[in-house]
């Protein structure tokens, strides 16, 4: 009795799922569709103008931290390009 109920529910919920819980957006029809922006924006082309702004923003509303962030950022990348330099000397 409750293995009928079981399959009772199970198949009363995959007659009511959506096919398109996995991002299929296929209609049934086995063939994926591919939808379009009306005016396609690449992440470059997004990209290309945020980092001036952010940086712009913040060096006027904190530069103390900014500068600081700054600082902190030079001195991990220049320990990171310590520690390559020092593995390739070491490798040779």
């Amino acid at each position: 009795m409750i293995d009928q109920g079981v399959t009772a529910a199970l198949a009363a919920r995959d007659a009511l799922r959506s096919t398109n819980g996995d991002d299929s957006h296929n209609s049934r029809t086995c063939v994926r569709r591919t939808e379009r922006a009306t005016r396609e924006c690449t992440y470059t082309d997004f990209l290309k103008g945020l980092p001036d702004m952010i940086h712009g923003s913040l060096v006027a509303s904190k530069p103390k931290m900014m500068q600081e962030a700054i600082e902190i950022a030079t001195e991990l990348m220049d320990k990171k390009i310590r520690t390559f330099a020092k593995r390739e000397t070491a490798s040779k």
